[in-house]
């Protein structure tokens, strides 16, 4: 995902190949795999659903590692700091603690001055991906449901219908 935001040209001539190859024939599904392939979507989110406060909590506890990282990184950046600070230029802890911390509002000013300039020139290209990938999703879907049979459609809008039901059923 992440080379395809920069990589956006390559990315959707190989998204173009691979659609006709998909629209040919070539790589066309079977209504058996169609049908199960769905169930496994069913399958997916229902176990999604009775995990999700697990995945919730392991979420939260990689967000603790990374701050904890961070804090760690930013003491050894003072620490080092301090040292150089207090053996060269022969100032005390104190001062040596007041240049790291001026040091460390600049650079946070800078980041957050960058990344507010930087912001709306993310957005609009995040967004033109987005319109493009959706809009060929739709298209392919819409392709792939004209091309089923009205009997797949039936048994698909039931399977739609049932797993909809057992997932709701296990909200509430």
């Amino acid at each position: 995902m992440v080379s395809a935001f920069f990589l956006s040209d390559t990315y959707l001539k190989i998204k173009i190949m691979e659609s006709n190859l998909k629209d040919s024939g070539v790589l066309q599904k079977t209504e058996t795999q169609v049908l199960v392939g769905l169930c496994v979507k069913f399958l997916v989110a229902f176990l999604v659903l009775m995990m999700i406060d697990t995945l919730v909590d392991l979420g939260m506890g990689l967000i603790d590692l990374l701050i904890e990282l961070g804090h760690v990184v930013i003491e050894m950046l003072e620490v080092l700091v301090e040292v150089v600070l207090e053996k060269y230029f022969h100032v005390n802890k104190k001062q040596s603690e007041i240049v790291f911390l001026n040091i460390l509002v600049l650079v946070a000013l800078g980041v957050i001055y960058h990344f507010i300039r930087f912001l709306p020139c993310m957005m609009r290209k995040v967004e033109k991906h987005v319109l493009r990938v959706s809009h060929a999703y739709v298209a392919s879907k819409l392709a792939h449901w004209k091309s089923y049979s009205f009997t797949m459609k039936l048994k698909l809008v039931a399977l739609y219908i049932l797993g909809f039901y057992c997932l709701s059923m296990l909200i509430l």
